[in-house]
C-alpha cells in the first residue's frame, strides 16, 4: 500500500513545514496479532501526546478515553484471561488495550500459551489480519532495501520538511511532519513513513510521536519466540528487521496477496 493501514492521506513527497494535513498520513495502531486498532496520535502536542478523538454512532458524541472510548487494562485484571489467553476478551472489547508488566504480551501471561500465527506468521493471511481483502500484513524482510544507513538513500529522515544528512545532537524538534521518505531508483513508487510513534507495552500510553516510527510485520522471531519483527526508524537510526514485545501497538502496512 502507499500508506499505513488507516491513514487518510498518502504522501509521495515529504510533507512541507507545518503542513496541517500531515497527521492524516498516520495510520491506526495495532497490538501485534490483534484485528482491531487503536486511534493514533492526533499530531498536535508532541510533549503530551493525545490520541485522535473517537465518536459514537451519532457522529457528534465524543467517546472519552478510559470511559466510553479507548481503554487500558492490566492483563492480570479479573475477567481478562479465559482458558489461559485473552482472545475472547479482546474480541468482546476491541477498544481495550491490554498491557502486561511481566511478559509484555497482551495475549497471555506465559510463553506456553502464546499464539504465533495470529497474523499468519509471515506466510499467509489469517482471520485476524486487519488488512482488507486481497491484502495482508507485510512479513519480515519487506523493508530490507531500506538499509541501516540513517543518512543515505533510499530512506532519509526529514524534520519539518528538511532532509537530515548528519547526526542530530541535541535531539530534533518533534513535529507531525517528521518522518522518513522512501526514495528508490527510477520508475519505482516513492512513499512516506511518518514518525507517528506508538503505544507502550507496559502502560498503554502514546509515546515517541514526532520522533520515531514503527511498523509491525506479521513475522515472529523464533530464537526466543517472544518478539515480533518490525521496522523501526528515528532521526539517527533505521532497522528494517528489529524485534520487540508484542504488547506494543504500532502501525501496519499491507502488501498484496
Amino acid at each position: 500500500m502507499d500508506r499505513n493501514l488507516g491513514a487518510a492521506k498518502a504522501y509521495y513527497i515529504p510533507p512541507q513545514a507545518n503542513d496541517s494535513e500531515a497527521p492524516l498520513a498516520f495510520g491506526l495502531a495495532y497490538q501485534w496479532g490483534r484485528k482491531d486498532p487503536f486511534p493514533q496520535w492526533d499530531g498536535t502536542n508532541a510533549t503530551i501526546l493525545s490520541a485522535r478523538k473517537l465518536y459514537s454512532a451519532d457522529g457528534s458524541t465524543i467517546l472519552t478515553e478510559d470511559q466510553t472510548g479507548y481503554k487500558k487494562i492490566n492483563i492480570t485484571t479479573e475477567g481478562v484471561i479465559t482458558d489461559n489467553n485473552t482472545l475472547i476478551f479482546t474480541i468482546k472489547n476491541p477498544l481495550t488495550f491490554i498491557y502486561n508488566l511481566s511478559t509484555f504480551d497482551w495475549y497471555s501471561l506465559s510463553r506456553e500459551y502464546d499464539n504465533d500465527i495470529l497474523w499468519g506468521e509471515g506466510t499467509k493471511k489469517s482471520i485476524y489480519d486487519p488488512c482488507p481483502a486481497g491484502w495482508r500484513v507485510a512479513p519480515n524482510g519487506t523493508w530490507n532495501d531500506f538499509g541501516n544507513a540513517p543518512y543515505a538513500d533510499p530512506f532519509y529522515y526529514y524534520v519539518n520538511g528538511i532532509q537530515q544528512t548528519e547526526m542530530n545532537t541535541p535531539p530534533i524538534e518533534s513535529h507531525s511532519t517528521n518522518g522518513r521518505y522512501y526514495k528508490p531508483g527510477s520508475g519505482r513508487i516513492r512513499t512516506w513513513y511518518a514518525a507517528s510513534g506508538g503505544y507502550q507495552r507496559n502502560d498503554g500510553l502514546l509515546a515517541w510521536g514526532g520522533e520515531s516510527g514503527y511498523v509491525w510485520s506479521s513475522s515472529i522471531e523464533h530464537i526466543s519466540n517472544v518478539y515480533g519483527y518490525y521496522l523501526i526508524f528515528g532521526t539517527n537510526s533505521v532497522d528494517p528487521n528489529y524485534t520487540t514485545y508484542r504488547a506494543h501497538a504500532y502501525e501496519v502496512r499491507c502488501i498484496q496477496e
